[in-house]
């Protein structure tokens, strides 16, 4: 999230001293450059601030802004993708934007009386309400599509056992119909009732 799109969304502020301001900042989202140590630097604190970005797609992001902005500022403003973000600017000491917002139950807790958060809030429990249902509906939807699977499954397989034994039993009777070792041929048979009864219980 780059924070120049951010910079005319803040009113102006006081400043006490010219100086520079140090700001922590999120890695290749600040335009205003941001070091290896996650750090950028305004020369002239007069016309600068720290920000905190936070959006539910990307989460919370840091950076440095060229412009004077409002202490403790809080604002939400759509995004180039047209997504919905908190802005808050600050800018009395140094790293200001990650000591007041470190994650986003800092967030919440300060600016929970801001009645454009408060809609902010709403929206977005509304929006996960919505996703938790859809989501509750088609794991709904996968659980019935795999009982009908297994239902399906058991049905090929007691159609395929019967069809074996069917077979079985036709060969019994074909290579004994002519034989004189009658016991040996029910012998046979007794095996096959045996055999199907076991497969029709393990089915």
């Amino acid at each position: 999230m780059k924070e120049g799109s951010y910079n005319s969304f803040f009113g102006s502020g006081e400043y006490d001293d010219y100086m520079t301001l140090k700001c922590n900042c999120t890695k290749g989202s600040n335009k205003s450059g941001c070091d290896n140590n996650g750090i950028c630097v305004v020369d002239d604190k007069r016309n600068a601030a720290c920000l905190m970005l936070y959006s539910p797609e990307r989460g919370i992001h840091y950076g440095c802004a060229n412009k004077r902005l409002t202490e403790d500022s809080c604002t939400i403003k759509t995004t180039k993708l047209n997504n919905k973000a908190i802005v808050c600017a600050c800018s009395r000491e140094n790293f200001c934007n990650y000591y007041k917002w470190p994650d986003y139950e800092s967030i919440a807790k300060k600016f929970k009386n801001n009645p454009e958060f408060i809609e902010y809030m709403a929206l977005q429990h509304q929006s996960k309400e919505h996703s938790n249902s859809k989501n509750n509906h088609h794991s709904h939807r996968t659980t019935y599509h795999k009982h009908v699977i297994q239902d399906s499954d058991v049905t090929i397989n007691k159609t395929l056992y019967a069809q074996k034994i069917e077979n079985y039993k036709d060969t019994i009777f074909k290579k004994y119909q002519n034989s004189a070792n009658i016991n040996s041929f029910l012998y046979t048979f007794m095996l096959y009732i045996m055999y199907y009864i076991i497969i029709h219980n393990i089915v």
